[in-house]
Protein backbone atom coordinates (compact mmCIF):
# COMPACT_ATOMS: atom_id res chain seq x y z
CA UNK A 1 0.00 0.00 0.00
CA UNK A 2 2.84 2.41 0.80
CA UNK A 3 4.46 1.67 -2.57
CA UNK A 4 1.22 2.37 -4.42
CA UNK A 5 0.75 5.65 -2.54
CA UNK A 6 4.31 6.74 -3.39
CA UNK A 7 3.78 5.75 -7.04
CA UNK A 8 0.56 7.75 -7.22
CA UNK A 9 2.29 10.77 -5.69
CA UNK A 10 5.11 10.60 -8.26
CA UNK A 11 2.57 10.26 -11.08
CA UNK A 12 0.83 13.42 -9.94
CA UNK A 13 4.08 15.39 -9.58
CA UNK A 14 6.18 14.14 -12.52
CA UNK A 15 3.68 12.42 -14.78
CA UNK A 16 3.12 8.80 -15.72
CA UNK A 17 6.00 8.86 -18.24
CA UNK A 18 8.66 10.12 -15.85
CA UNK A 19 10.91 7.08 -16.33
CA UNK A 20 11.19 7.45 -20.13
CA UNK A 21 14.38 8.69 -21.76
CA UNK A 22 14.30 11.97 -23.73
CA UNK A 23 14.58 10.14 -27.07
CA UNK A 24 11.91 7.57 -26.27
CA UNK A 25 8.43 7.95 -27.69
CA UNK A 26 5.83 9.15 -25.26
CA UNK A 27 2.42 7.54 -25.41
CA UNK A 28 -0.52 9.77 -24.62
CA UNK A 29 -3.62 8.12 -23.22
CA UNK A 30 -7.13 9.54 -23.35
CA UNK A 31 -10.13 8.86 -21.18
CA UNK A 32 -11.79 6.74 -23.89
CA UNK A 33 -8.77 4.45 -24.24
CA UNK A 34 -9.59 0.73 -23.68
CA UNK A 35 -6.80 0.56 -21.08
CA UNK A 36 -8.66 3.01 -18.81
CA UNK A 37 -11.03 1.65 -16.15
CA UNK A 38 -14.55 2.73 -17.08
CA UNK A 39 -15.95 2.13 -13.60
CA UNK A 40 -13.38 4.48 -12.10
CA UNK A 41 -14.37 7.19 -14.59
CA UNK A 42 -18.02 6.96 -13.56
CA UNK A 43 -17.65 6.64 -9.77
CA UNK A 44 -14.93 4.28 -8.47
CA UNK A 45 -13.37 0.90 -9.22
CA UNK A 46 -15.26 -1.87 -7.31
CA UNK A 47 -12.25 -4.22 -7.44
CA UNK A 48 -10.47 -2.19 -4.76
CA UNK A 49 -13.35 -2.47 -2.27
CA UNK A 50 -13.03 -6.15 -1.28
CA UNK A 51 -9.29 -6.80 -1.20
CA UNK A 52 -8.36 -9.79 1.07
CA UNK A 53 -11.99 -10.60 1.91
CA UNK A 54 -14.36 -13.44 1.04
CA UNK A 55 -15.99 -11.18 -1.57
CA UNK A 56 -12.68 -10.35 -3.31
CA UNK A 57 -13.19 -10.16 -7.10
CA UNK A 58 -9.52 -9.85 -8.00
CA UNK A 59 -7.27 -6.92 -8.89
CA UNK A 60 -8.01 -4.44 -11.68
CA UNK A 61 -5.18 -4.14 -14.21
CA UNK A 62 -6.60 -1.05 -15.93
CA UNK A 63 -5.48 2.57 -15.53
CA UNK A 64 -6.94 4.62 -12.68
CA UNK A 65 -6.17 8.31 -13.06
CA UNK A 66 -7.96 11.30 -11.54
CA UNK A 67 -6.90 13.55 -14.43
CA UNK A 68 -8.58 11.22 -16.93
CA UNK A 69 -11.67 11.18 -14.71
CA UNK A 70 -11.87 14.99 -14.83
CA UNK A 71 -11.31 14.90 -18.59
CA UNK A 72 -14.12 12.36 -18.94
CA UNK A 73 -16.52 14.51 -16.93
CA UNK A 74 -15.74 17.61 -19.01
CA UNK A 75 -15.33 16.22 -22.55
CA UNK A 76 -17.52 13.12 -22.75
CA UNK A 77 -20.86 13.47 -24.51
CA UNK A 78 -24.19 12.53 -22.94
CA UNK A 79 -24.42 9.36 -25.02
CA UNK A 80 -20.94 8.19 -23.98
CA UNK A 81 -21.59 9.00 -20.33
CA UNK A 82 -24.82 7.06 -20.47
CA UNK A 83 -23.03 4.01 -21.91
CA UNK A 84 -20.36 4.06 -19.20
CA UNK A 85 -22.98 4.56 -16.50
CA UNK A 86 -25.03 1.65 -17.84
CA UNK A 87 -22.02 -0.67 -17.53
CA UNK A 88 -21.36 0.51 -13.97
CA UNK A 89 -25.03 0.05 -13.03
CA UNK A 90 -25.10 -3.49 -14.43
CA UNK A 91 -21.96 -4.43 -12.48
CA UNK A 92 -23.32 -2.99 -9.22
CA UNK A 93 -26.65 -4.74 -9.69
CA UNK A 94 -24.95 -8.10 -10.30
CA UNK A 95 -22.82 -7.77 -7.15
CA UNK A 96 -25.73 -6.63 -5.00
CA UNK A 97 -27.99 -9.41 -6.31
CA UNK A 98 -25.42 -11.98 -5.09
CA UNK A 99 -25.38 -10.30 -1.67
CA UNK A 100 -29.18 -10.34 -1.51
CA UNK A 101 -29.17 -14.08 -2.21
CA UNK A 102 -26.59 -14.58 0.55
CA UNK A 103 -28.70 -12.58 3.03
CA UNK A 104 -31.79 -14.59 2.11
CA UNK A 105 -29.99 -17.92 2.63
CA UNK A 106 -28.61 -16.77 6.02
CA UNK A 107 -32.06 -15.77 7.25
CA UNK A 108 -33.53 -19.10 6.14
CA UNK A 109 -30.72 -20.95 7.93
CA UNK A 110 -31.40 -19.00 11.14
CA UNK A 111 -35.12 -19.79 10.99
CA UNK A 112 -34.47 -23.53 10.44
CA UNK A 113 -32.10 -23.75 13.40
CA UNK A 114 -34.70 -22.12 15.62
CA UNK A 115 -37.34 -24.65 14.51
CA UNK A 116 -35.02 -27.58 15.31
CA UNK A 117 -34.31 -26.26 18.80
CA UNK A 118 -38.00 -25.80 19.45
CA UNK A 119 -38.69 -29.45 18.46
CA UNK A 120 -35.97 -30.71 20.83
CA UNK A 121 -37.34 -28.71 23.74
CA UNK A 122 -40.84 -30.10 23.13
CA UNK A 123 -39.54 -33.71 23.16
CA UNK A 124 -37.72 -33.14 26.48
CA UNK A 125 -40.84 -31.76 28.13
CA UNK A 126 -42.92 -34.85 27.08
CA UNK A 127 -40.26 -37.23 28.57
CA UNK A 128 -40.49 -35.59 32.02
CA UNK A 129 -44.26 -36.09 32.07
CA UNK A 130 -43.85 -39.84 31.42
CA UNK A 131 -41.38 -40.14 34.31
CA UNK A 132 -43.80 -38.45 36.63
CA UNK A 133 -46.50 -41.00 35.73
CA UNK A 134 -44.09 -43.89 36.33
CA UNK A 135 -43.08 -42.53 39.73
CA UNK A 136 -46.73 -42.12 40.66
CA UNK A 137 -47.46 -45.77 39.77
CA UNK A 138 -44.43 -46.99 41.77
CA UNK A 139 -45.56 -45.01 44.83
CA UNK A 140 -49.01 -46.59 44.66
CA UNK A 141 -47.48 -50.11 44.48
CA UNK A 142 -45.19 -49.39 47.43
CA UNK A 143 -48.16 -48.27 49.56
CA UNK A 144 -50.10 -51.45 48.73
CA UNK A 145 -47.12 -53.68 49.55
CA UNK A 146 -46.58 -51.93 52.88
CA UNK A 147 -50.21 -52.59 53.83
CA UNK A 148 -49.82 -56.28 52.88
CA UNK A 149 -46.61 -56.56 54.92
CA UNK A 150 -48.36 -55.12 57.97
CA UNK A 151 -51.24 -57.55 57.58
CA UNK A 152 -48.88 -60.54 57.12
CA UNK A 153 -46.98 -59.53 60.25
CA UNK A 154 -50.20 -59.56 62.25
CA UNK A 155 -51.01 -63.02 60.93
CA UNK A 156 -47.50 -64.28 61.77
CA UNK A 157 -46.40 -64.98 58.21
CA UNK A 158 -42.79 -63.88 58.46
CA UNK A 159 -41.41 -65.39 55.23
CA UNK A 160 -44.10 -63.86 53.03
CA UNK A 161 -43.62 -60.51 54.76
CA UNK A 162 -39.86 -60.56 54.01
CA UNK A 163 -40.49 -61.38 50.32
CA UNK A 164 -42.91 -58.45 50.05
CA UNK A 165 -40.32 -56.22 51.75
CA UNK A 166 -37.79 -57.11 49.04
CA UNK A 167 -40.27 -56.06 46.33
CA UNK A 168 -40.68 -52.72 48.11
CA UNK A 169 -36.92 -52.18 48.10
CA UNK A 170 -36.78 -53.02 44.37
CA UNK A 171 -39.53 -50.52 43.60
CA UNK A 172 -37.72 -47.83 45.59
CA UNK A 173 -34.55 -48.43 43.55
CA UNK A 174 -36.54 -48.13 40.32
CA UNK A 175 -38.08 -44.90 41.56
CA UNK A 176 -34.64 -43.48 42.36
CA UNK A 177 -33.37 -44.49 38.92
CA UNK A 178 -36.29 -42.74 37.20
CA UNK A 179 -35.65 -39.60 39.25
CA UNK A 180 -32.01 -39.56 38.19
CA UNK A 181 -32.98 -39.96 34.55
CA UNK A 182 -35.56 -37.23 34.90
CA UNK A 183 -32.98 -34.93 36.44
CA UNK A 184 -30.51 -35.50 33.62
CA UNK A 185 -33.28 -34.85 31.07
CA UNK A 186 -34.11 -31.61 32.85
CA UNK A 187 -30.52 -30.43 32.49
CA UNK A 188 -30.62 -31.28 28.81
CA UNK A 189 -33.81 -29.27 28.41
CA UNK A 190 -32.26 -26.30 30.18
CA UNK A 191 -29.24 -26.43 27.88
CA UNK A 192 -31.53 -26.57 24.86
CA UNK A 193 -33.48 -23.59 26.10
CA UNK A 194 -30.25 -21.68 26.65
CA UNK A 195 -29.10 -22.57 23.14
CA UNK A 196 -32.42 -21.47 21.68
CA UNK A 197 -32.21 -18.21 23.60
CA UNK A 198 -28.69 -17.64 22.34
CA UNK A 199 -29.75 -18.50 18.78
CA UNK A 200 -32.64 -16.04 18.92
CA UNK A 201 -30.20 -13.31 19.74
CA UNK A 202 -28.45 -13.80 16.40
CA UNK A 203 -29.40 -11.69 13.37
CA UNK A 204 -28.26 -11.16 9.79
CA UNK A 205 -26.74 -7.89 8.53
CA UNK A 206 -28.94 -6.41 5.78
CA UNK A 207 -25.94 -4.81 4.04
CA UNK A 208 -23.31 -7.54 3.74
CA UNK A 209 -25.13 -10.70 4.97
CA UNK A 210 -22.89 -11.44 8.00
CA UNK A 211 -24.23 -12.97 11.28
CA UNK A 212 -24.41 -10.54 14.18
CA UNK A 213 -25.19 -10.95 17.88
CA UNK A 214 -27.89 -8.72 19.25
CA UNK A 215 -26.67 -6.33 21.95
CA UNK A 216 -23.09 -7.40 21.38
CA UNK A 217 -20.06 -5.48 22.61
CA UNK A 218 -19.76 -2.08 20.96
CA UNK A 219 -16.21 -2.79 19.84
CA UNK A 220 -17.35 -5.79 17.80
CA UNK A 221 -20.19 -3.79 16.28
CA UNK A 222 -17.79 -1.01 15.29
CA UNK A 223 -15.35 -3.52 13.82
CA UNK A 224 -18.12 -4.98 11.70
CA UNK A 225 -19.37 -1.58 10.52
CA UNK A 226 -15.83 -0.51 9.58
CA UNK A 227 -15.05 -3.78 7.81
CA UNK A 228 -14.25 -3.89 4.09
CA UNK A 229 -17.26 -5.98 3.12
CA UNK A 230 -19.79 -3.84 4.97
CA UNK A 231 -18.26 -0.56 3.73
CA UNK A 232 -17.82 -1.88 0.18
CA UNK A 233 -21.37 -3.13 -0.27
CA UNK A 234 -22.72 0.01 1.37
CA UNK A 235 -20.76 2.16 -1.05
CA UNK A 236 -22.04 0.12 -4.00
CA UNK A 237 -25.63 0.57 -2.85
CA UNK A 238 -25.18 4.32 -2.35
CA UNK A 239 -23.56 4.81 -5.77
CA UNK A 240 -26.27 2.76 -7.49
CA UNK A 241 -29.07 4.66 -5.75
CA UNK A 242 -27.49 8.02 -6.64
CA UNK A 243 -27.14 7.10 -10.31
CA UNK A 244 -30.70 5.81 -10.58
CA UNK A 245 -32.05 8.86 -8.77
CA UNK A 246 -30.09 11.11 -11.12
CA UNK A 247 -31.51 9.23 -14.11
CA UNK A 248 -35.05 9.61 -12.81
CA UNK A 249 -34.53 13.33 -12.18
CA UNK A 250 -33.14 13.85 -15.71
CA UNK A 251 -36.05 11.97 -17.28
CA UNK A 252 -38.53 13.96 -15.21
CA UNK A 253 -36.87 17.25 -16.18
CA UNK A 254 -36.87 16.21 -19.82
CA UNK A 255 -40.55 15.32 -19.69
CA UNK A 256 -41.37 18.58 -17.91
CA UNK A 257 -39.32 20.55 -20.45
CA UNK A 258 -41.09 18.88 -23.38
CA UNK A 259 -44.47 19.51 -21.73
CA UNK A 260 -43.60 23.16 -21.18
CA UNK A 261 -42.45 23.51 -24.79
CA UNK A 262 -45.64 21.87 -26.02
CA UNK A 263 -47.82 24.10 -23.85
CA UNK A 264 -45.87 27.20 -24.89
CA UNK A 265 -46.18 26.28 -28.57
CA UNK A 266 -49.86 25.46 -28.17
CA UNK A 267 -50.58 28.73 -26.36
CA UNK A 268 -48.65 30.65 -29.03
CA UNK A 269 -50.68 29.05 -31.83
CA UNK A 270 -53.91 29.72 -29.97
CA UNK A 271 -52.91 33.33 -29.41
CA UNK A 272 -52.06 33.76 -33.07
CA UNK A 273 -55.33 32.13 -34.03
CA UNK A 274 -57.31 34.39 -31.71
CA UNK A 275 -55.48 37.62 -32.58
CA UNK A 276 -55.17 36.97 -36.33
CA UNK A 277 -58.29 35.00 -37.05
CA UNK A 278 -58.70 36.83 -40.34
CA UNK A 279 -55.45 35.32 -41.67
CA UNK A 280 -57.01 31.92 -42.17
CA UNK A 281 -58.47 33.05 -45.51
CA UNK A 282 -55.32 34.66 -46.91
CA UNK A 283 -54.37 31.48 -48.70
CA UNK A 284 -57.50 31.51 -50.81
CA UNK A 285 -57.34 35.27 -51.40
CA UNK A 286 -53.75 35.00 -52.61
CA UNK A 287 -54.67 32.09 -54.87
CA UNK A 288 -57.36 34.31 -56.40
CA UNK A 289 -54.81 37.09 -56.92
CA UNK A 290 -52.29 34.74 -58.49
CA UNK A 291 -54.91 33.53 -60.96
CA UNK A 292 -55.60 37.16 -61.90
CA UNK A 293 -51.86 37.77 -62.30
CA UNK A 294 -51.62 34.82 -64.67
CA UNK A 295 -54.53 36.17 -66.67
CA UNK A 296 -52.86 39.60 -66.82
CA UNK A 297 -49.60 38.02 -67.96
CA UNK A 298 -51.42 36.21 -70.69
CA UNK A 299 -53.09 39.39 -71.89
CA UNK A 300 -49.78 41.30 -71.79
CA UNK A 301 -48.09 38.61 -73.85
CA UNK A 302 -50.85 38.86 -76.40
CA UNK A 303 -50.47 42.66 -76.61
CA UNK A 304 -46.67 42.64 -76.89
CA UNK A 305 -45.06 42.04 -80.28
CA UNK A 306 -42.97 39.18 -78.92
CA UNK A 307 -43.10 37.02 -75.83
CA UNK A 308 -39.77 38.38 -74.65
CA UNK A 309 -41.17 41.90 -74.09
CA UNK A 310 -42.72 42.99 -70.79
CA UNK A 311 -45.15 45.82 -69.97
CA UNK A 312 -42.54 48.56 -70.43
CA UNK A 313 -41.83 47.41 -73.98
CA UNK A 314 -45.40 48.31 -74.91
CA UNK A 315 -44.76 51.95 -74.03
CA UNK A 316 -41.40 52.00 -75.84
CA UNK A 317 -42.92 50.57 -79.00
CA UNK A 318 -45.83 53.00 -78.78
CA UNK A 319 -43.52 56.03 -78.46
CA UNK A 320 -41.19 54.94 -81.26
CA UNK A 321 -44.08 54.27 -83.60
CA UNK A 322 -44.76 57.68 -85.20
CA UNK A 323 -48.06 56.56 -86.63
CA UNK A 324 -49.61 56.50 -83.11
CA UNK A 325 -51.09 59.70 -81.74
CA UNK A 326 -50.54 61.20 -78.28
CA UNK A 327 -53.71 59.69 -76.75
CA UNK A 328 -52.57 56.20 -77.73
CA UNK A 329 -49.20 56.79 -76.08
CA UNK A 330 -50.85 58.05 -72.86
CA UNK A 331 -53.24 55.11 -72.78
CA UNK A 332 -50.31 52.71 -73.25
CA UNK A 333 -48.44 54.39 -70.40
CA UNK A 334 -51.43 54.10 -68.06
CA UNK A 335 -51.93 50.46 -69.02
CA UNK A 336 -48.25 49.78 -68.40
CA UNK A 337 -48.42 51.53 -65.01
CA UNK A 338 -51.36 49.47 -63.82
CA UNK A 339 -49.85 46.23 -65.12
CA UNK A 340 -46.68 46.90 -63.17
CA UNK A 341 -48.80 47.88 -60.15
CA UNK A 342 -50.76 44.67 -60.52
CA UNK A 343 -47.63 42.53 -60.63
CA UNK A 344 -45.96 44.42 -57.79
CA UNK A 345 -48.86 44.26 -55.34
CA UNK A 346 -50.27 40.86 -56.13
CA UNK A 347 -47.19 38.85 -56.95
CA UNK A 348 -44.19 40.44 -55.26
CA UNK A 349 -45.83 41.70 -52.08
CA UNK A 350 -48.85 39.55 -51.22
CA UNK A 351 -47.38 36.20 -52.21
CA UNK A 352 -44.45 36.79 -49.83
CA UNK A 353 -46.84 37.50 -46.93
CA UNK A 354 -45.90 35.57 -43.80
CA UNK A 355 -48.20 32.56 -43.61
CA UNK A 356 -49.37 30.88 -40.41
CA UNK A 357 -50.36 27.27 -39.86
CA UNK A 358 -54.03 28.15 -40.14
CA UNK A 359 -53.73 29.84 -43.56
CA UNK A 360 -55.01 26.96 -45.66
CA UNK A 361 -57.77 25.99 -43.25
CA UNK A 362 -61.26 26.77 -44.55
CA UNK A 363 -64.57 26.86 -42.73
CA UNK A 364 -65.79 23.29 -42.45
CA UNK A 365 -69.18 22.89 -44.03
CA UNK A 366 -70.09 20.07 -41.64
CA UNK A 367 -69.21 22.20 -38.63
CA UNK A 368 -71.25 25.14 -39.91
CA UNK A 369 -74.07 22.79 -40.85
CA UNK A 370 -74.40 21.53 -37.28
CA UNK A 371 -74.34 25.09 -35.99
CA UNK A 372 -76.78 26.38 -38.61
CA UNK A 373 -79.29 23.56 -38.38
CA UNK A 374 -80.06 24.67 -34.84
CA UNK A 375 -81.31 28.00 -36.22
CA UNK A 376 -82.52 27.11 -39.70
CA UNK A 377 -84.43 24.03 -40.66
CA UNK A 378 -84.02 24.09 -44.40
CA UNK A 379 -80.80 23.37 -46.27
CA UNK A 380 -81.45 26.35 -48.52
CA UNK A 381 -81.26 28.81 -45.64
CA UNK A 382 -78.19 27.04 -44.28
CA UNK A 383 -76.30 27.40 -47.58
CA UNK A 384 -77.37 31.02 -47.94
CA UNK A 385 -76.20 31.82 -44.41
CA UNK A 386 -72.85 30.15 -45.09
CA UNK A 387 -72.39 32.14 -48.30
CA UNK A 388 -73.21 35.40 -46.50
CA UNK A 389 -70.62 34.61 -43.88
CA UNK A 390 -68.08 34.10 -46.65
CA UNK A 391 -69.00 37.49 -48.17
CA UNK A 392 -68.73 39.40 -44.89
CA UNK A 393 -65.39 37.90 -44.05
CA UNK A 394 -64.11 38.48 -47.59
CA UNK A 395 -65.11 42.13 -47.45
CA UNK A 396 -63.44 42.57 -44.05
CA UNK A 397 -60.25 40.92 -45.30
CA UNK A 398 -60.20 43.21 -48.34
CA UNK A 399 -60.28 46.27 -46.11
CA UNK A 400 -57.45 44.91 -43.99
CA UNK A 401 -55.32 44.21 -47.07
CA UNK A 402 -55.85 47.66 -48.54
CA UNK A 403 -54.82 49.34 -45.28
CA UNK A 404 -51.65 47.26 -45.06
CA UNK A 405 -50.42 47.80 -48.63
CA UNK A 406 -47.69 50.51 -48.99
CA UNK A 407 -49.19 52.16 -52.07
CA UNK A 408 -47.03 55.26 -52.03
CA UNK A 409 -43.76 53.34 -51.87
CA UNK A 410 -44.84 50.96 -54.62
CA UNK A 411 -45.99 53.84 -56.86
CA UNK A 412 -42.70 55.70 -56.41
CA UNK A 413 -40.72 52.59 -57.32
CA UNK A 414 -42.82 52.11 -60.45
CA UNK A 415 -42.40 55.74 -61.48
CA UNK A 416 -38.64 55.49 -60.99
CA UNK A 417 -38.65 52.60 -63.43
CA UNK A 418 -40.82 54.51 -65.94
CA UNK A 419 -38.92 57.82 -65.63
CA UNK A 420 -36.16 57.00 -68.17
CA UNK A 421 -38.78 55.89 -70.67
CA UNK A 422 -41.04 58.97 -70.50
CA UNK A 423 -38.72 61.67 -69.21
CA UNK A 424 -41.50 63.34 -67.19
CA UNK A 425 -41.19 64.85 -63.70
CA UNK A 426 -44.05 63.72 -61.50
CA UNK A 427 -45.69 66.27 -59.24
CA UNK A 428 -47.10 65.63 -55.73
CA UNK A 429 -50.69 65.97 -56.90
CA UNK A 430 -50.03 63.42 -59.60
CA UNK A 431 -48.67 61.01 -57.02
CA UNK A 432 -51.77 61.38 -54.84
CA UNK A 433 -53.98 60.88 -57.86
CA UNK A 434 -52.09 57.75 -58.82
CA UNK A 435 -52.39 56.47 -55.25
CA UNK A 436 -56.16 56.93 -55.32
CA UNK A 437 -56.32 55.24 -58.70
CA UNK A 438 -54.25 52.32 -57.39
CA UNK A 439 -56.50 51.91 -54.36
CA UNK A 440 -59.58 52.01 -56.56
CA UNK A 441 -57.99 49.48 -58.89
CA UNK A 442 -57.29 47.04 -56.02
CA UNK A 443 -60.81 47.49 -54.64
CA UNK A 444 -62.21 46.68 -58.06
CA UNK A 445 -60.46 43.33 -57.91
CA UNK A 446 -62.68 42.38 -54.95
CA UNK A 447 -65.98 43.88 -56.11
CA UNK A 448 -67.07 40.70 -57.83
CA UNK A 449 -65.86 37.32 -56.66
CA UNK A 450 -66.71 33.80 -57.78
CA UNK A 451 -67.21 30.94 -55.33
CA UNK A 452 -67.13 27.44 -56.77
CA UNK A 453 -68.21 24.24 -55.05
CA UNK A 454 -66.50 20.91 -55.62
CA UNK A 455 -69.26 19.89 -58.06
CA UNK A 456 -68.36 22.86 -60.32
CA UNK A 457 -71.65 24.72 -59.69
CA UNK A 458 -70.87 28.43 -59.76
CA UNK A 459 -72.45 31.09 -57.53
CA UNK A 460 -71.76 34.79 -58.25
CA UNK A 461 -71.45 37.13 -55.26
CA UNK A 462 -71.49 40.93 -55.55
CA UNK A 463 -69.96 42.49 -52.49
CA UNK A 464 -71.53 45.94 -52.92
CA UNK A 465 -75.22 45.06 -52.80
CA UNK A 466 -74.71 41.67 -51.01
CA UNK A 467 -76.93 39.90 -53.51
CA UNK A 468 -76.41 36.18 -53.89
CA UNK A 469 -77.30 34.16 -56.94
CA UNK A 470 -77.85 30.77 -55.33
CA UNK A 471 -77.19 27.83 -57.62
CA UNK A 472 -75.34 25.56 -55.17
CA UNK A 473 -76.00 21.85 -55.13
CA UNK A 474 -74.34 19.17 -52.98
CA UNK A 475 -72.89 19.26 -49.52
CA UNK A 476 -69.21 19.98 -50.20
CA UNK A 477 -67.14 22.79 -48.68
CA UNK A 478 -67.40 26.13 -50.45
CA UNK A 479 -63.94 27.22 -51.51
CA UNK A 480 -62.71 30.46 -53.04
CA UNK A 481 -61.09 30.57 -56.45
Amino acid sequence: MAINAAKQLLDELMGRERDLAPNEKRYTINWNDPRVCKHNLVEFCPNALFVNTKADIGPCNLVHDDYLKKEYQSKASKREKRQYEDEFIRFCQSQLSDVEKKIKRAKQRLEMSQLEKNNNSNSNSSLSEENQLKIQEINEKIEKLLEEIQQLGCEGKVDEAQAAMKEVDQLKENRALIKRENQSGHWIQQKAEIGVAQEKQMEVCDVCGAFLIVNDVQQRVDDHLMGKQHVGFGRLRTALDDLLERRRAEEKNQIDHSDREYQREDSRHRKESSLHDHHHRYGRIISCMISRVKATRKSSNELSPSNDHNGNDIVKIAIRNLSLDLRTVINSAVITFFKILHFRILKLFLTSFKMTRSVNKSISYDRCKKFSYKRFESKRKTKKNLALKEIKFYQKTTGLLINKLPFMRIIKEILEELKPDFGYRWQANALLALQEMAEAYIVSLFEETNFVASNANRVTIKVQDMQVVRRIRGHSDIINR
